[in-house]
């Protein structure tokens, strides 16, 4: 198995053991490995949320397939008055536009890196000190294992010796891992961002039709929203949709980086459809 190869099938692995947390997290039943790996009916199947009521919308009827309101269909108008179904092709073709055209725009991102700026320096003295402390930590144990190795030296070697050595070691390495983290600074914003992760975009939409690479494809494009609000204009009689997309994983796609190294700050801010990051809709 060739390194890319390798890879690819670790990030899937992370991701569906991310699923079974996040499962557990809420307080659902715990997931077995065939059903996260299990992939979605539909590219937005668990994504999409009714405007009225906030429950989720589930494909329904033919010809075409629609998403409607599992809570007016399944409890009746006492728990949601519902709206109309929308169609699911014409639902995926707006949100994928929306990712592509409406997401991420200039005066968003200029929005957020303002956020991103302000927020990253507020947390540097608390990542100052954890560094310090981490650093603290390791030269402790770094003293101990030295200790160890001198009594060796001296002749003493017995099962709990070894024991312990072993046990500093592994508090070693995992202290190592915990400062380089404390050292690592964010990852750096390009001016052209947007720009960048609109024509990734396009590439990703275009994978969804490429037989070889659309189950990926598929998966890359549910990891970029968050969640899709769908509201009924009853004056207007049509559908509005809401996009949020995940900013982490928005950011990763623009920048070649996962969303860890973004810091803190990308991944507790959302971004939704429309300019900056005030609610907007698409019209249908």
């Amino acid at each position: 198995v060739d390194e890319e190869v390798w890879s690819r099938a670790k990030a899937r692995q992370a991701a569906l053991d991310e699923i079974r947390l996040d499962n557990q997290v809420v307080g659902k039943a715990p997931l077995s490995g065939s059903q996260a790996a299990r992939r979605p009916a539909y590219l937005l199947s668990g994504l999409i949320r009714c405007g009225c009521c906030g429950g989720p919308m589930n494909v329904g009827g033919s010809n075409p397939k629609r998403y409607y309101c599992a809570s007016a269909r399944e409890k009746g108008k006492a728990v949601c008055a519902g709206i109309p179904g929308i169609a699911k092709d014409k639902l995926e073709r707006t949100v994928l536009d929306g990712i592509r055209t409406q997401l991420m725009q200039p005066e968003a991102i200029a929005e957020f890196m303002e956020e991103y700026r302000r927020q990253f320096a507020q947390l540097t003295d608390d990542r100052t000190a954890r560094r310090k402390q981490a650093e603290a930590a390791l030269r402790k144990t770094e003293k101990e294992i030295a200790n160890i190795l001198t009594a060796i030296k001296a002749g003493i070697f017995t099962e709990s010796t070894k024991a312990e050595l072993e046990g500093l070691e592994a508090r070693k390495k995992m202290q190592s891992v915990e400062v380089e983290a404390a050292n690592a600074e964010p990852a750096a914003l390009p001016p052209d961002l947007a720009d960048i992760y609109r024509s990734k975009v396009e590439a990703l939409v275009a994978s969804l039709n490429a037989p070889e690479t659309a189950l990926e494809a598929k998966d890359a494009v549910r990891a970029l929203l968050d969640r899709i609000v769908v509201h009924w204009d009853a004056e207007a009689k049509s559908h509005a949709v809401e996009i949020e997309g995940e900013l982490a994983a928005l950011l990763a796609l623009g920048t070649n980086k996962n969303a860890v190294s973004l810091g803190e700050t990308a991944c507790s801010l959302k971004l939704v459809a429309g300019a900056g990051f005030e609610p907007a809709t698409l019209r249908l």
